[in-house]
């Protein structure tokens, strides 16, 4: 339906509202910096509620931020997380483990990005909370093998 104050509707508006963003992308920048300097509890009020209706985007914000602080190469993305997610079929990627994982997983890193590891989606697995602390920054097949040896 035509509902902004153009009488565009919705999609268009934000198409052209993104047009003039990119276009205009200093004036844009500098708006949003003013807001944020003027009213502060507005924009934090505004994050924490996007926060909470995104949570999934909100996990791979982190670790994105936490892999380029290391320097790690590649990206992944929620459609790629999500994807692992069928692959492991909702399921916790430790072949011991059968916790379903759809609403607890953790991205986890096959080969630690601490240890040399990339941030591409081969690289990734999702595990319950209880397998990611325990492997922690080991190695999938070593951690792996010390819980074998555990095990028996």
């Amino acid at each position: 339906g035509r509902s902004t104050k153009t009488g565009a509707c919705r999609k268009c508006n934000a198409d052209a509202v993104r047009s003039w963003r990119r276009r205009n992308r200093t004036k844009y920048n500098r708006q949003q910096a003013d807001r944020q300097r003027t009213q502060p509890e507005k924009r934090r009020e505004a994050l924490a509620r996007w926060r909470e209706a995104n949570p999934g985007k909100r996990r791979l914000q982190e670790a994105t931020r936490y892999a380029r602080e290391r320097n790690a190469p590649g990206r992944y993305t929620l459609e790629d997380v999500n994807r692992i997610m069928a692959e492991q079929f909702n399921t916790c990627a430790a072949s011991f483990c059968d916790e379903v994982i759809i609403d607890s997983y953790q991205v986890d890193h096959i080969v630690a990005l601490s240890r040399g590891g990339s941030n591409w989606p081969d690289n990734i697995q999702l595990l319950c909370s209880s397998c990611n602390q325990s492997k922690g920054s080991k190695s999938y097949m070593s951690w792996i093998e010390e819980r074998l040896c555990h095990a028996r």
